[in-house]
């Protein structure tokens, strides 16, 4: 039961950083906004609510709806999912959305799993600062007919092939280096994204435009010399801290956060986040170690 509730939270962690990184505004001229994120998920294992099992959904179509006391729509918004399942809907201006909810619109993309799962979700406010909202709600899901063979729960006819699942997150902290991340030995460990996964897939148009559309995370985190790619390589190296150990001294989202702000900032702001990301991911001076292990 422990091993699931990790499980689910990290899974949770992704979609929000993920989701919150697409509403990013590239330019600092916007009062405010008002961002709503969630997931779409194939509820593989008819467990009805997200699993280490659950599928992320690429291409479903999320509507956003307000009504007002009698029943009428008074705002609308759709969206649709992204390669990893995630949603993101911005407002202008930071809104007040009690009462709103998102469903599911439409089919499913994935014609096995199109049996009617959880199809609404009330929004809840995660929080709210100088001019900026964001809310989120819990995961909407399509299903299959039945369990997939290699759930734990489908009825066993013939031997289902091995699923091999990356480590769980630790519960304990755990800082590592760039130069540990490079390490091949630890590359079970890499969730969402691979060595070879696109920097601007996950730091959007700002980070593209800076180190062009082909740099890879991989080599990202040989960066060096030049100070912007230092501050590329350490936060790749806080993210995947973040995605692998709870208790790290940044969530993803944090770690992305003040990368764009850095990157949108002066020289000084990249010096001084590199250094903040750099002296995370060695634990501060070894008061915390990198627990990665090498994969089986």
């Amino acid at each position: 039961m422990e091993d699931r509730v990790l499980g689910c939270s990290l899974l949770l962690l992704i979609h929000l950083c993920c989701a919150l990184l697409l509403s990013f505004a590239p330019s600092a001229s916007h009062a405010g906004f008002t961002t709503i994120a969630g997931s779409v998920f194939c509820d593989q294992c008819l467990n009805g609510h997200q699993t280490v099992w659950g599928r992320p959904l690429n291409g479903a179509k999320v509507l956003l709806e307000c009504k007002d006391s009698h029943g009428k729509v008074t705002l609308s918004k759709a969206a649709d999912t992204s390669m990893i399942g995630t949603y993101a809907i911005k407002l202008d201006g930071s809104q007040k959305l009690d009462g709103c909810s998102v469903r599911l619109a439409g089919s499913s993309p994935k014609s096995t799993c199109a049996g009617a799962g959880v199809a609404a979700r009330p929004l809840e406010l995660s929080w709210k600062l100088f001019g900026m909202a964001m809310y989120t709600a819990e995961g909407l899901f399509y299903k299959p007919s039945k369990p997939m063979s290699f759930c734990p729960n489908a009825k066993k006819t013939t031997p289902s092939p091995k699923v091999s699942l990356p480590p769980l997150p630790f519960a304990k902290l755990s800082a590592c280096t760039a130069q540990d991340w490079l390490n091949p030995q630890y590359k079970c460990y890499w969730r969402v994204w691979s060595p070879k996964t696109k920097v601007g897939m996950w730091y959007g148009p700002a980070a593209t435009k800076k180190f062009g559309s082909t740099l890879t995370l991989e080599q990202g985190l040989r960066g060096s010399g030049e100070i912007n790619r230092v501050l590329l390589r350490e936060s790749i190296a806080a993210t995947l801290n973040a995605f692998n150990s709870l208790p790290f001294y940044y969530n993803a989202i944090e770690v992305n956060y003040h990368f764009n702000q850095a990157l949108a900032g002066s020289n000084k702001e990249v010096l001084k986040w590199a250094l903040n990301f750099k002296r995370a991911n060695s634990g501060y001076h070894g008061k915390a170690k990198c627990l990665l292990t090498p994969c089986k």
